[in-house]
């Protein structure tokens, strides 16, 4: 040992010279099991050494295989890290301490976080299921297993990222159409462990590019004027909240004065006729009593959308969606695609296609839990009015659940999609509704 310290002495002797000024001690002492660097060669056991006033040092404490470092004593017991830098303005007295692994108390459980998906429902049949986990030292995680406790089956463990020692990931899990539950576990050296509750909620299938008739069925011939395709033409991007017949409306947080409206200050309202080629992107609630193409003056929207310049009433994704309890009236609608809405809760019909509309895209949205106090509602009414013609109406993809009270004993009918002519006469005419893939 002597000659170990020795040479710590030489090291630090050849970097301040003797004569130099004023010269504090430093003692060292490496407890069983690890070793100190940071002034010459490694120390074990006990080690001292004189520098120069003022000197700084930066101390290691390296444990040794089977063993933790457990703190430090003396001069550095304030610094709760492995590393203690020093400067020397008196004389200093440090002490490492180690133990063996098993030795090392530990009650404190893993702390464990979801961090991937961030969302809660998805529409595809797997999901990479990612969490962050923490211990009092991230190196004594033994494991993180995960099991399905509902919806998907099987169990295993998660595999730590090569990048981040504390991010594991459980990848390609089959979820089942519904609930899905996944318990994550982890492990720490001391067998103490700790769980996170993952709940994935899988949506049925949803095609998004395309249809193709079932075998038997003739192809609807769905293509429109212009290019246009009610299932595969899809809606802009990169929206320039600046340009004209550009609106954002947000029913809770709007303001009329806000014109067109945009993110920082959105619109309350549809405006009252709605320009060809316009994109209107709803988000927020609107409420039960609220009709959705209300404007302050209380009129119908006029549409002047065309082939070549269609128009979209549209959420902003089929993860954020605006909640619509009331009704959404599209009367002489041409060339219109309505997509990623959320009609969940309200009472009676949520879209209403009326009067001489046509080319009319409905799509991706959501239609649940609504409810009919009496007589007979329709999720999506499709009905021209007396005289009128209504035709090339598509409606697609679309989620339908739990409408109207299945419990009372009173004829209460709610239906999906309704076309109908009921109540009109032979000048009425209804023809190319296509109603496909929803569920």
């Amino acid at each position: 040992m002597a000659a170990a310290c020795s040479d710590i002495v030489k090291s630090v002797s050849d970097q301040n010279p003797a004569g130099s000024g004023d010269t504090y001690k430093l003692q060292v002492v490496a407890e069983t099991g690890g070793r100190i660097e940071g002034v010459g060669a490694p120390c074990r056991d006990a080690c001292s050494t004189t520098l120069d006033m003022a000197a700084e040092v930066v101390l290691s404490a390296i444990p040794d295989n089977g063993y933790e470092f457990v703190g430090w004593q003396g001069d550095c017991a304030a610094v709760a890290s492995d590393q203690c830098q020093l400067m020397l303005d008196s004389d200093k007295n440090v002490t490492a301490e180690f133990a063996p692994q098993d030795a090392i108390s530990d009650t404190q459980q893993p702390v464990v976080s979801l961090i991937a998906p961030t969302l809660t429902t998805v529409s595809h049949d797997t999901a990479t299921i990612d969490v962050i986990v923490a211990a009092e030292d991230n190196d004594v995680i033994q494991g993180v297993r995960w099991v399905c406790t509902q919806g998907c089956t099987g169990d295993g463990d998660a595999i730590k990222s090569a990048a981040d020692d504390t991010r594991w990931h459980i990848d390609a899990l089959a979820l089942s159409v519904g609930l899905n539950e996944v318990t994550v576990t982890a492990t720490d050296r001391a067998n103490n462990n700790a769980d996170i509750v993952v709940t994935l909620t899988r949506q049925r299938d949803i095609i998004v590019s395309g249809y193709q008739s079932p075998i038997g069925i003739p192809d609807p011939g769905l293509e429109w004027a212009e290019g246009l395709h009610p299932i595969e033409t899809q809606a802009p991007t990169d929206i320039d909240w600046q340009a004209n017949n550009t609106y954002y409306i947000d029913y809770t947080l709007g303001d009329d004065r806000n014109g067109e409206g945009a993110p920082d200050a959105p619109r309350k309202t549809l405006p009252e006729n709605v320009p060809a080629g316009a994109y209107i992107e709803l988000h927020g609630t609107f409420p039960e009593n609220t009709k959705l193409e209300r404007t302050p003056r209380n009129g119908l929207i006029t549409f002047d959308c065309t082939a070549a310049d269609p128009c979209w009433i549209r959420g902003e994704s089929a993860t954020n969606r605006p909640k619509i309890l009331g009704t959404f009236d599209l009367q002489d609608a041409h060339y219109v695609f309505v997509e990623h809405l959320d009609f969940d809760g309200g009472t009676g019909g949520a879209i209403s296609v009326s009067g001489d509309s046509h080319h009319v895209a409905i799509r991706h949205s959501r239609f649940v839990n609504r409810q009919q106090p009496s007589g007979a509602a329709t999720a999506i009414s499709i009905r021209p009015g007396q005289g009128d013609a209504i035709d090339n109406i598509v409606v697609f993809a679309n989620h339908f659940e739990n409408l109207g009270d299945w419990t009372v004993t009173e004829d209460i009918d709610f239906h999906g999609v309704g076309p109908s002519l009921w109540g009109r006469d032979a000048s009425s005419e209804l023809s190319q509704v296509w109603i496909l893939e929803n569920y």
